[in-house]
């Protein structure tokens, strides 16, 4: 077996230490891709000399975890930091691009897992939030297209009242990255306006059926 040894930050990132230039979504992804890339496989071999990919998992798990606790000291670099009630940290970048790190449980194994990039982040109260889920289920770019009145349950208003970071304040993710989905979005004090969503590639207008996420309250702010 081969003997391990904990890396740095700076090792398994390639980076140096302390504060530098404001970070971009790009770069946290790198960072986090960079510290799972780094784990060889050949040095977690059991003793018929199979790869034993549980452990390779706790190491990946490390390695990310340890990532998130450099970010958190770097909160210059960042518009805001916060965490939610089940434990996941957001990463609002200065131009508002938000990364979030999970904190999941599967197979009563609790672990980190790094989700993509998205484009906007907002924070909603909880009632506003619980009457956008319900529209989030039921679908429709048309419903964030006209106005409406909030006591209205079938349809979404153009103007999706907003809150401040602070804690008991749901996360709202608008155009996540994986998604084909693009959304064209206006932001102004006291709400977010969701002009229109489109495809990414060839702009043809698409029902709203994915690229948002209404997350967990915020349990506490890192950096506002």
């Amino acid at each position: 077996m081969v003997e391990m040894r904990s890396s740095s930050y700076s090792e398994i990132v390639g980076l140096p230490e302390g504060n530098h230039d404001e970070y971009s979504a790009n770069e946290v992804e790198r960072l986090f891709r960079s510290a799972v890339d780094g784990v060889n496989e050949d040095d977690f071999l059991d003793t018929d000399e199979n790869v034993d990919y549980r452990r390779v998992e706790v190491e990946e798990d490390r390695r990310v975890g340890e990532v998130v606790e450099r970010l958190l000291c770097e909160t210059g670099r960042f518009r805001s930091i916060f965490r939610t009630e089940r434990g996941s940290v957001y990463f609002v970048m200065p131009d508002g691009k938000a990364i979030r790190v999970k904190r999941a449980t599967e197979e009563g194994r609790t672990f980190w897992s790094v989700q993509p990039a998205t484009d906007h982040i907002v924070f909603l109260d909880e009632r506003i939030a619980k009457t956008v889920s319900e529209w989030i289920h039921l679908g429709g770019r048309q419903w964030f297209l006209e106005r409406n009145d909030w006591d209205e349950p079938s349809r979404v208003p153009r103007e999706i009242p907003t809150v401040p970071l602070a804690p008991r304040a749901i996360p709202f993710e608008i155009g996540i990255a994986h998604d084909q989905l693009e959304y064209v979005v206006k932001e102004d004090s006291g709400f977010v306006r969701i002009i229109r969503t489109r495809h990414r590639e060839t702009k043809e207008l698409r029902d709203i059926l994915g690229g948002i996420h209404l997350g967990h309250p915020v349990s506490e702010v890192l950096k506002a």
